[in-house]
């Protein structure tokens, strides 16, 4: 085996993929979405009927459906979108949050920057910079998908 592939060989094998790659959270991030909205004080945890689940919910002309578009839920609190994992609650909080001041949070959260942990390889984030982010790019931050 040459030099070159042995090397190469080796870093995969000692690559840790928790440090080095970047992935999609998935509607885990949603929680980021909630609390950004709680603590600008646009949402309560268990204000029932805050929020209206009608199936989907249309951004720049396309429509996103929620997981239970076929039966939506309906009257909802901030804590049963969250169980719910309801698409239209998380895309609304984040058009009243707006682009600015969700990055505002995203920054505090540190998903913006690199950790600094002391292991080689770290990877940055995923995120479009602020100025290219418009109502499409903010749903799927919302709620963390590229749908």
């Amino acid at each position: 085996m040459e030099q070159s592939e042995k090397t190469k060989n080796l870093q995969a094998m000692w690559r840790n993929k928790a440090i080095s790659d970047t992935y999609e959270p998935g509607s885990t991030f949603k929680l980021v979405t909630a609390s950004a909205a709680l603590e600008e004080k646009i949402a309560e945890v268990d204000k029932e009927g805050e929020f209206c689940c009608t199936g989907s919910i249309e951004v720049a002309g396309v429509r996103i459906k929620c997981w239970r578009h076929y039966r939506p839920h309906g009257s909802e609190s901030l804590r049963q979108g969250l169980m719910n994992s309801c698409n239209p609650v998380f895309i609304g909080l984040g058009q009243k949050l707006g682009v600015h001041k969700y990055y505002e949070y995203l920054e505090k959260f540190g998903f913006l920057r690199r950790t600094g942990v002391d292991l080689p390889g770290e990877a940055g984030s995923i995120f479009l910079k602020e100025e290219k982010v418009g109502p499409v790019e903010l749903r799927n931050n919302s709620i963390w998908s590229k749908v």
